[in-house]
């Protein structure tokens, strides 16, 4: 019984100790004080409030009626009634004009930082601004007053009628009162109680709570939850204490009816931090809520962790970098205080880094021996003899694909993305050092290592499923490439471009192996150079067969070149850009030479603008580069296979109406997959353009201007490519 008399201990204290923190923060902190106070006067009720309160003193303690009727001619005196009441009205349509100027907002900012503070010294004696005079503490108003007055007439106009009329404003005017000087006593006790609260009540609540914990032997993850529960119950506690108390306070004070919606809306500014305050409680528990739920024994949490655990065993700097960049991300947009100083900044980072820890130590417990994609195998096969109704079927690790290709064996220290990625070093070292063959190098490299493996594939494959027609098999292979050029493309997308180079050339790869399994399939020799030809031609490198065979030869018997000891020309590597770009399918072939050979020097420069906008773009827009190439891998992977498929089948007769034939055919589901690849690839940029007009729209609430947005843009590019750099050693 005794841990839970001390949560519910902990969640009454933690309920006064967030009003604590809030009061001594708003009420006795300069710089939330004047914020809040720009922030009221911003406030459309507040400023036609204000208005009416500043005109109404002006015209209280100035006769202005009086005054033009001792200046008038005598025959003109009964118009001083109505000049006088005119110009109240026309006081009353300028006012709020006058308060929405940045000039009356800067003094309202100003008065309200010189009343605070003098308000901090009358706690203890006085001071000019907040006295304590006649036994009232005021606030005084009388720069707004006169910066009213002064802007009716528009300035010199007005200062020129006040002269010849003798009106002044009267030192009385635009004194507010606060308090009364005999509560000032009772006013000194609660700031010295609320300085001491504020650190006293979340020091024990904090204790309580890990105490409560540390009792709980043997549910101590249970009890981390329910802790997480009374943090949630404390914010949701907040929220609806400052609802029903801001409708009893402006009820309670507040008779004149037409003024309740301004004094609502400076309740809800004045209690901003207190809501912050709530929601940072409520987002606190659920977090320690779902860590708890994480370490649980439920069947996703379990299969959660067992999907982590290869990356966690092999991978250990993902996690740490991926938790470490939402940190980031946070702390740049500081949705609470405690995200704005150092000493909880580094509070939350060792709880993070403790955190995946743990879960670093459970999941080895758990799964010791894990390989990579054994955890999403098992639980597919768990699900299909659950629909069967044979109950949930043992872990077993995958042995072959419904294409009967077997399994790589699991690469010790490397993830998915890294296996992905293995294999383009030799394919840069041949884009490198023979770029002006780089396509047919590319494809004598891909016919000598994976020919002889894709006869082997097709020979198991028509042994496994003889039953099933090649056209089908076929399909299969060509669905399961895009998929792979779909993950390959996205990774090449990656911010600021530190995987283009690997992930294009592993794309590359990918295709490569696709067309030699589907001319193994149909009993083509894929280490053949004919089928090499084949393949170029089908990529759309070379016009003809005859075209393509011609520039094998040229190389085929030459070895590659040794590493170049002078710089190329610019014109090389752009022409080997292009024809990487050809090669895989981002670009077409030029229509003849001439074109091809035009104006090197501004394609180029054209080129080079192009990739550095890309690659700043890459930046802001972390996304959009990587839906991008994922989009376009994807759809020129579909495309390349059914052209093989079309040509090796027979129902084209040259590689040519290959591509031809396979421009008029679209896959089943082909709209909904440009619907969603075009919806994906706007969000990607409204998204960020999105945040970072939200972030300056709301900078002073939020701490952030569009500057931190676009750094916050930034780090979550860091964090993407950071990961993958991770992967990758």
């Amino acid at each position: 019984m005794l841990v839970p008399v001390l949560l519910v201990l902990a969640t009454i204290v933690g309920i006064g100790a967030a009003f604590a923190v809030w009061v001594n923060r708003q009420a006795l902190n300069t710089n939330n004080w004047s914020a809040t106070s720009a922030k009221i006067l911003e406030d459309k009720q507040v400023q036609t409030a204000l208005s009416a309160y500043l005109v109404h003193e002006l015209f209280t303690n100035v006769n202005v009626s009086a005054e033009l009727q001792t200046i008038l001619p005598k025959p003109l005196q009964p118009l001083a009634g109505p000049a006088a009441a005119g110009l109240q009205q026309l006081a009353g349509q300028l006012a709020p004009k006058v308060m929405a100027t940045p000039q009356v907002q800067a003094a309202w900012v100003q008065a309200n930082i010189a009343a605070h503070k003098e308000l901090l010294k009358v706690l203890n004696g006085g001071g000019p601004v907040v006295s304590t005079k006649s036994g009232v503490v005021t606030l005084n108003l009388q720069a707004l007053v006169k910066q009213l007055a002064a802007t009716l007439g528009v300035s010199s106009q007005v200062a020129a009628v006040k002269q010849k009329l003798g009106i002044t404003v009267p030192p009385s005017a635009g004194q507010l009162v606060i308090m009364r000087s005999d509560q000032l006593k009772s006013a000194q006790d609660i700031a010295n109680a609320v300085t001491s609260l504020a650190i006293v009540l979340p020091a024990i609540a904090l204790l309580l709570f890990a105490l409560a914990v540390y009792l709980a032997r043997g549910r101590r993850r249970h009890t981390l939850r329910t802790t997480g529960w009374c943090f949630v119950l404390i914010g949701i506690a907040l929220l609806l204490i400052r609802r029903v108390a801001g409708d009893a306070v402006v009820d309670g004070l507040v008779k004149v009816a037409p003024n309740k919606p301004a004094v609502h809306d400076v309740w809800n500014i004045a209690t901003s931090l207190l809501f912050a305050i709530a929601v940072a409680m409520t987002i606190y528990g659920l977090v320690m809520v779902a860590s708890a739920w994480l370490a649980g024994t439920t069947r996703p949490a379990t299969a959660i962790r067992k999907a982590l655990a290869p990356s966690l065993r092999d991978s250990p700097a993902v996690a740490y970098t991926a938790v470490g960049g939402m940190l980031f991300l946070i702390v740049l947009w500081g949705p609470t205080p405690a995200f704005r100083n150092v000493w909880w900044i580094l509070v939350f980072a060792a709880l993070l880094a403790l955190g995946v820890t743990m879960l670093r130590r459970e999941t080895q417990h758990e799964f010791p021996d894990i390989a990579h994609r054994q955890a999403p195998h098992d639980a597919q096969s768990q699900r299909a003899h659950a629909r069967a109704g044979n109950g949930p079927s043992p872990a077993s690790p995958a042995t072959e694909t419904v294409l009967g290709e077997e399994e790589e064996p699991p690469l010790l220290g490397k993830g998915r993305i890294r296996r992905t990625l293995s294999g383009w070093r030799a394919l840069a070292r041949i884009a490198y050092r023979d770029p002006q063959h780089v396509a047919e190098r590319l494809t004598l490299y891909a016919a000598g290592n994976l020919g002889q493996p894709s006869l082997e594939w097709a020979h198991r494959v028509r042994e496994q499923r003889p039953d099933v027609p090649r056209a089908v098999i076929a399909e299969e292979l060509r669905t399961q490439t895009a998929q792979v050029a779909r993950i390959d493309g996205a990774v090449s997308g990656t911010p600021f471009l530190i995987a283009l180079v690997p992930g294009y050339l592993a794309y590359l790869r990918e295709e490569g192996r696709m067309v030699l399994r589907t001319a193994a399939l149909y009993d083509r020799d894929p280490c053949a150079l004919e089928t090499s030809a084949e393949v170029l031609v089908l990529r759309g490198v070379h016009p003809t067969v005859d075209a393509a065979r011609a520039a094998l030869e040229q190389v085929r018997d030459v070895p590659l070149p040794e590493k170049p000891v002078k710089r190329r020309s610019v014109r090389t590597w752009v022409r080997s850009v292009n024809v990487l770009l050809i090669f895989g399918g981002f670009m077409s072939a030029p229509s003849d030479e001439r074109e091809e050979a035009a104006h090197p020097w501004l394609k180029a420069s054209l080129g080079f603008l192009i990739g550095a906008g890309i690659w700043v773009t890459t930046w802001v827009l972390p996304a959009t580069f990587m839906v991008a190439m994922a989009w376009g891998c994807e759809t020129h992977a579909r495309q390349l296979g059914r052209r093989a498929l079309l040509f090796y089948d027979g129902d084209a007769d040259s590689a040519q109406a290959a591509i031809a034939a396979a421009k008029q055919r679209k896959d089943r589901g082909h709209g909904t997959r440009e619907i969603l690849r075009a919806t994906l690839l706007v969000l990607s940029i409204a998204v960020p353009i999105g945040f970072v007009a939200y972030a300056d729209h709301v900078r002073q609430s939020t701490g952030i201007n569009w500057v931190g947005a676009l750094g916050a843009l930034a780090a979550v590019s860091l964090v993407i490519a950071a990961s993958v750099l991770a992967n990758r050693r």
